[in-house]
């Protein structure tokens, strides 16, 4: 009973067809707070019949609904953004290649010798690893395969911590 007297309340005063009429029904689903996954449903209506003789008679008529629910995912991927990383790269590979031209050139000069060349080329090799790292940081699911971005996730730690221990051991 009082189940009925809500329902009344949502849908209304019952409605009266006339012979051969029809009646389309919109439903509309406020999926706020709906969580993501599969909700299943029963939608029953109640058709009386006052005579006719090809109608129901008091019967309920129902059906099942089913809504699917998709919750959308903010993957953060990275986008154009990786080229501005690329570049930033390409910049700090081409120095650090350049200050180790510029110390094998110089290697026998008094300074050098003095600031240890062969630990400014370990500290240059260590700064490429590093920003290497850079390639493997680009690679996500909306630029490259699954498992491209789960070995690419794996190699960033290695790339950074092999290279900052290169450069500063």
């Amino acid at each position: 009973l009082v189940f009925e007297e809500e329902a009344a309340a949502l849908i209304g005063s019952p409605i009266t067809l006339a012979r051969g009429a029809s009646i389309e029904i919109d439903f509309r689903l406020e999926t706020r707070n709906l969580e993501a996954g599969i909700s299943i449903s029963t939608v029953a209506f109640r058709v009386v019949d006052d005579g006719y003789t090809d109608c129901f008679y008091d019967r309920d008529v129902t059906f099942e609904t089913v809504l699917r629910m998709k919750s959308k995912i903010d993957q953060n991927l990275i986008g154009s953004i990786v080229i501005a990383g690329w570049v930033l790269m390409a910049i700090v590979m081409a120095n650090a290649l350049a200050f180790i031209g510029w110390t094998l050139y110089y290697w026998e000069d008094r300074i050098i010798k003095c600031s240890q060349p062969r630990f400014l080329v370990m500290l240059c090799s260590g700064t490429i690893i590093m920003s290497s790292a850079i390639v493997t940081i680009g690679i996500d699911d909306d630029n490259s395969s699954l498992e491209a971005a789960d070995k690419a996730c794996m190699a960033t730690p290695w790339l950074i911590s092999m290279g900052f221990i290169t450069s500063f051991s």
